[in-house]
């Protein structure tokens, strides 16, 4: 997700993000089951978020 919106769904080990517009976005990955249910710890769902500051140009 990139700033609540979904991007993607990644199967490998990496992806490359478009260019982002000047300011911070914030970036978020969730882990998921092959079903694309969201993959849980005590009801909560396994996901890091990231701030990322995009410079102007």
């Amino acid at each position: 997700f990139v700033d609540g919106k979904k991007v993607t769904r990644l199967y490998g080990e990496w992806y490359h993000i478009p260019a982002l517009a000047p300011g911070t976005h914030k970036i978020t990955v969730t882990l998921n089951a092959n079903s694309h249910e969201d993959l849980t710890i005590k009801g909560k769902p396994i996901s890091a978020t990231q701030d990322v500051r995009v410079p102007a140009r």
